[in-house]
């Protein structure tokens, strides 16, 4: 996978239990993006970062059948087919 926040995806889910709503894993995301602790994240950074994946990098991750968007509620989890088939760092 070439796309750095589509990794930080799937790493913030791994970590989580494979599962999280979208302000929290978006919320995680600027913190790693900006180099800044997650109380440090500002809200114009973690929205930037909510409106890519909610309305890009979810959806493709979603039709790659690497993760299961539910867009109404905000949800993320990994598939079966991510678990056994991506690699870790």
């Amino acid at each position: 996978m070439s796309c750095k926040r589509r990794r930080d995806v799937l790493r913030y889910l791994r970590h989580t239990g494979g599962s999280s709503e979208l302000r929290p894993l978006s919320r995680q995301i600027a913190a790693w993006e900006n180099d800044v602790p997650l109380e440090a994240v500002t809200y114009k950074e973690r929205a930037h970062v909510y409106t890519a994946l909610r309305q890009a990098h979810l959806p493709k991750l979603d039709s790659y059948d690497i993760v299961e968007f539910d867009p109404d509620r905000g949800t993320v989890a990994l598939t079966g087919r991510a678990i056994s088939t991506c690699t870790w760092t």
